[in-house]
C-alpha cells in the first residue's frame, strides 16, 4: 500500500471530480493521502473533506508563505483558532514556510519569516508537526528551525541535494515528489529509507496533464530502483516513516 504525504485535494482542477480522484488512488493502492490546504480559505474545506473520508484522508492546514503578505490578522487568529480547535484531528501544520523564488523584496520576505515564526511556535505548543515549503529558501529555513530548536518537520518537495544531509541531521524527512530530476535521483540513491517521504503535491509536479494521488506509486518505484530493492521494502519503510512523523 502506498502513501501521498502531500497533496492539495481542494483545488480548482478537482472541483467536479475530487470523489472519483481519491476513490481512484485507492483502488491503485494508497491507502492514506494527507491533504494540504495551501491557499487562504481553503482550510476548512480541508477539514469537512477529510472528516467526509476520514479513513483514507487526513488534514495538514496552515498559512502558506504565498499568503503571508495578504492575510490580514483577523484571518490569522481565525486559522490559529481553527488550528487549535481541531487540534486532535490534525496531522500537522502546513505548508508554511519561506518563498523566495516569487518574492523578493526584503518587506516582503521579513512578512513571511515573522509568520513562520509564530506557526512554529504554533506547533510546538500544540506538539504538532509541521510541512515546510522552502522553496529557492531551503538554507534560510533550516538556519531558522535549527535557532528555534524545532526537529518535527518535512521538508515537502525536497530536492536541494546539498543541504539533504543537513535536513536529516537537524531530524527532519525528505519528502520527494513524482517530478523526476537528477537531483531526486541522487537523495533517492544516497539516503536512507529512514529519512524519506514520498508526495504528488498533486495536481502539480506530473509531466503528463493533472497530477492525482494514485501517481505516487511512481515515487516508491523510483525509490526502489534507484536502491536496487523491492517496492515492497520501500513501503514498508514509507509507512513506519509516515507514522512517526504524522504520529
Amino acid at each position: 500500500m502506498f502513501i501521498d504525504s502531500h497533496c492539495h485535494l481542494i483545488h480548482e482542477q478537482y472541483a467536479d471530480d475530487v470523489e472519483n480522484v481519491i476513490k481512484h488512488a485507492v483502488s491503485n493502492g494508497v491507502e492514506k493521502m494527507y491533504c494540504t490546504g495551501g491557499m487562504l480559505g481553503h482550510d476548512e474545506k480541508v477539514l469537512e473533506l477529510c472528516a467526509k473520508n476520514r479513513d483514507v484522508l487526513r488534514p495538514v492546514i496552515g498559512i502558506s508563505p504565498h499568503d503571508a503578505n495578504r492575510v490580514t490578522p483577523e484571518q490569522k487568529n481565525a486559522l490559529f483558532d481553527l488550528v487549535e480547535k481541531n487540534r486532535k484531528t490534525l496531522a500537522a501544520i502546513g505548508e508554511i514556510g519561506l518563498d523566495y523564488h516569487h518574492f523578493h523584496t526584503e518587506e516582503e520576505r521579513k512578512t513571511q519569516e515573522a509568520l513562520f515564526l509564530q506557526e512554529i511556535e504554533l506547533a510546538r505548543s500544540l506538539d504538532l508537526p509541521i510541512v515546510i515549503h522552502s522553496r529557492k529558501a531551503e538554507e534560510k529555513i533550516l538556519n531558522i528551525l535549527q535557532k528555534v530548536k524545532f526537529t518535527n518537520f518535512a521538508m515537502h518537495c525536497f530536492v536541494v541535494k546539498n543541504l539533504a544531509a543537513r535536513v536529516v541531521e537537524q531530524g527532519g524527512f525528505i519528502s520527494l515528489p513524482t517530478i523526476k530530476s537528477k537531483e531526486r535521483k541522487y537523495i533517492m540513491k544516497h539516503f536512507n529509507l529512514e529519512n524519506l517521504l514520498c508526495e504528488t503535491d498533486s495536481p502539480y509536479l506530473w509531466n503528463n496533464g493533472r497530477n492525482e494521488p494514485s501517481n505516487v506509486k511512481e515515487v516508491y518505484e523510483s525509490i526502489a530502483k534507484a536502491k536496487g530493492i523491492s517496492v515492497e521494502k520501500v513501503e514498508e519503510q514509507i509507512e513506519e516513516n509516515v507514522k512517526s512523523f504524522f504520529r
